[in-house]
This record gives structure tokens, sequence and C-alpha cells, in this order.
């Protein structure tokens, strides 16, 4: 049996994934044996933004920086064969550019770009993260983003 460990998260609120079925690749297979570790978060603890936003022309935005680490512990990676992170994953910032994620300050992972300029989207993505990223211990995850065409990556 394979042994899978998932770190579900979301941008605004990570949560559990409830939708495996949707996903055409990844995802626990019949057989596969899994383990999840769930962050739960809301704006109020993980806003991400661009770092290198315009703070002059929006100061609204400089309480948002610099962008919070969250930390979380995973009790056991024995027997582990690989891990995705399920994020349930909210855009308000119309066109915001170069998402990423990152744990224990290992490689940034990009985020898929929703198809379309749609404002509010809400998509969520499963996405491969090298075991080599996670310990066991305290782990740290990072977010960060790119530019949008108002200077307020979001």
């Amino acid at each position: 049996m394979k042994l899978r460990v998932f770190v579900a998260g979301i941008l605004a609120v990570l949560i559990q994934g409830l939708v495996f079925a949707g996903f055409s690749d990844g995802g626990p297979k019949p057989g596969d044996v899994y383990k999840e570790f769930v962050i739960s978060m809301t704006s109020q603890n993980w806003r991400v933004t661009d770092p290198n936003m315009d703070t002059q022309r929006h100061p609204g935005g400089a309480a948002f920086l610099p962008n919070p680490v969250i930390n979380f512990s995973i009790d056991d990676l024995q027997g582990a064969t690989r891990a995705e992170v399920v994020i349930d994953f909210w855009e308000g910032h119309e066109g915001t550019t170069g998402k990423k994620f990152r744990f224990n300050g290992n490689a940034w992972i990009n985020i898929p770009e929703p198809l379309g300029t749609k404002y509010m989207q809400q998509v969520n993505h499963l996405i491969s993260v090298p075991l080599s990223n996670l310990s066991t211990s305290n782990n740290r995850l990072e977010g960060t983003s790119g530019p949008n065409s108002w200077d307020w990556g979001q």
C-alpha cells in the first residue's frame, strides 16, 4: 500500500479539500492509505499580499505586510511516498500574478493561474509538494504573490 501525506490548504481559508472526485490527477486512489494534516485559516491570520505593492498608493495594504508565516506540525512521515496540497483558493484582487507558496524556506511552488480574469474567483487546486519540503516537527508555510494592474496584488 502507498502512504500519502496531504496538507490541506487555502490562501484565504485553509480547510480540508472536499472535492477529491473533481481532480483528474492526484488525490487518493482506491487502496491508498493517506493521512491528512489540516490547517484552518481565515483572512485574519493569513492574507497573502505582493510584498512590492505600492503602499503609498494603497496605504491599507501595508497592514497585510510582511506576509505572515503559518506554523504547523506533522507528527509522522514514515512510509510516506508523496505529499499533495489541496488549496481551496479564493482570489479577490483581479489579475494578481505570481501566486506561490513554500514550506520551510524551500523553493517556491507556483499556484496555477485561474482561467479567465473574472473578479472574485474560487478554485480548488491539488498541487504536488516534494516530500523533502516537509519535516516531522514544526513546518513553516509561506505565501507570496506578484503584482496586478492596479499595484495591489493579493
